[in-house]
């Protein structure tokens, strides 16, 4: 297994709306909620976009809960009806063109345009292939206001997607008008400085986290070229500008979060502070540090970039050096466990901590462990502990660097 020590400073490119600063290791400490107290706190030039974010927040956030409230009243009941949960919706988002036009699919799109929130957005794990959402029945399948709406879980952008790919083929207004709202929505959200949060309207801990986890800003910024490329037929050319204007930023807040030791670029957490963009913690087993499966896909979608662009060059460069100086070889993970193996890998543990690179990880406790051998079987088993999805960005670097 190949271990790098790194630097015991860490220096955090600056946000771009608040100047750089030094994090310590125990970053943990952080707090990634993002409040009125913290917008005050800032240089007064900075207050007045977010002050009128979280303002914009707020009032998302009580049409939501008016729009339930006026169903809930008008028949008479507490409290919600719970959605249904289901699946990812990747299966549908790779279909012939045929099978777009058909009943089948417009039917699955009402289902899906349905449980758009009011605000635009759409909540995670969602089952769209039984009825429509009905009055009176929440949002989410997690629970009353769990996740309303959200990034996660390539919740917003997947619905986006199908709900395009069936108004290209049958031209309807309906769909039309949920995509339209759900841009506005992915617009909105985004903060001041270009990245977004994990849910929209604020939900408060971790949530309010610049968020890369699960590919989160990834997936948004990739629907936002797709849409600056035209690739979306449904959006007018204004809003192909706005999409391209909104992705140029995002990418420079990836940018600006990227890791730094001791000056040297490395990669980039799950969660990273809205205000500083400092790397932060997420539930409690999730503790702070290099996300080695976040940082492939940041890299990967840096790398559908020009090479030309140098900003863009040397932080995928930067990440691919520290790929290569954490990979573990000789190893692999199985249901969970890690085996010595001959002749395996790379492979990379999936939370480094932030000062030597050695594989961190988490019980429900907050405690920070160090071997897998002390995590307990529902957590063990139970999270992806390892990954191998920088091998991806090691396989195909060359040619981008050609």
């Amino acid at each position: 297994m190949t271990l790098v020590r790194l630097a015991p400073s860490l220096v955090l490119a600056g946000a771009l709306l608040a100047p750089a600063e030094t994090q310590e290791a125990t970053a943990d400490k952080v707090p990634a909620r993002l409040t009125a107290e913290r917008v005050a706190a800032l240089p007064v030039a900075q207050r007045p976009a977010w002050t009128a974010y979280l303002e914009a927040s707020d009032a998302a956030r009580a049409v939501d809960h008016a729009a339930l409230d006026r169903e809930l009243r008008g028949l008479g009941t507490n409290p919600l009806a719970r959605a249904p949960l289901g699946r990812s919706m990747d299966p549908w988002l790779d279909k012939g063109d045929a099978w777009y036009a058909s009943d089948e699919a417009r039917r699955i799109a009402d289902v899906v345009i349905s449980y758009q929130t009011p605000s635009g957005g759409w909540s995670k794990r969602l089952d769209f292939t039984g009825g429509s959402r009905q009055p009176g029945q929440g949002y989410s399948a997690e629970g009353d206001w769990s996740y309303v709406a959200t990034f996660d879980n390539d919740a917003t952008t997947t619905q986006m997607q199908f709900i395009s790919r069936v108004f290209d083929a049958a031209g309807r207004t309906t769909d039309r008008d949920a995509f339209e709202r759900g841009l506005a929505y992915v617009l909105r959200a985004q903060y001041p400085n270009g990245c977004w949060p994990q849910v929209y309207p604020l939900a408060g801990s971790y949530h309010d986290a610049a968020t890369f986890n699960d590919d989160a800003m990834a997936n948004v910024i990739g629907l936002l070229d797709a849409i600056a490329q035209g690739r979306h037929r449904i959006v007018a050319p204004e809003q192909r500008e706005a999409a391209r204007a909104s992705a140029a930023r995002g990418v420079a807040c990836v940018l600006a979060a990227q890791i730094r030791v001791d000056g040297v670029h490395t990669a980039w957490g799950a969660q990273h502070d809205a205000l500083t963009l400092a790397p932060v913690g997420a539930r409690a087993y999730e503790h702070t540090g290099v996300d080695a499966a976040a940082s492939a896909r940041i890299v990967e979608l840096l790398m559908t970039r020009p090479r030309s662009d140098a900003a863009i060059r040397a932080a995928v460069d930067a990440a691919v050096v520290w790929f290569r100086a954490t990979a573990m070889h000789g190893y692999a993970y199985e249901k969970g466990e890690l085996i010595a193996r001959p002749g395996a890998g790379p492979l990379w543990p999936r939370f480094s901590e932030l000062r030597t690179n050695r594989a961190i990880f988490g019980n429900r406790d907050a405690i920070v462990r160090y071997d897998l051998s002390e995590i307990v079987p529902e957590r063990k088993y139970g999270y992806g502990w390892y990954t191998t999805s920088p091998a991806r960005v090691l396989d195909a670097i060359s040619r981008w660097q050609e």
